[in-house]
């Protein structure tokens, strides 16, 4: 992870929860199981996070999860990222490419947005 992707981590952390109390980011590094109720599941559901694929941050807020995957330069998702992207889905929840190409407070706005934020 190069010291862009770090900073922007951390910008992206500072602006959310800059706009609202209710709102947490939580970045995870080693793997440990956890679980997260599941709106549409109607029960809570486990992951494993620090696996292949997690995405760099995940926020919660007004009993939604959004994973945000954050790339710089000419990186990509990798395909246990696009797996993991597509479990999300799976889950109801919402997963967020966040670049250094796009409008930063545009991606930050459309974050809040699903997070009824």
């Amino acid at each position: 992870m190069t010291t862009k992707h770090k900073r922007l981590e951390m910008q992206i952390m500072i602006a959310l929860q800059r706009r609202s109390e209710k709102l947490r980011v939580f970045r995870f590094d080693s793997g440990h199981a956890f679980y997260i109720w599941s709106v549409e599941q109607g029960q809570p559901q486990r992951f494993a996070y620090g696996n292949k694929g997690w995405p760099d941050l995940t926020a919660g807020a007004n009993g939604k999860t959004v994973g945000i995957e954050v790339k710089v330069g000419h990186d990509s998702q990798n395909s246990d990222q696009v797996m993991m992207q597509n479990s999300f889905s799976v889950m109801g929840w919402d997963y967020y490419l966040f670049d250094d190409k796009r409008d930063f407070n545009l991606q930050i706005d459309e974050v809040l947005k699903c997070l009824s934020i």
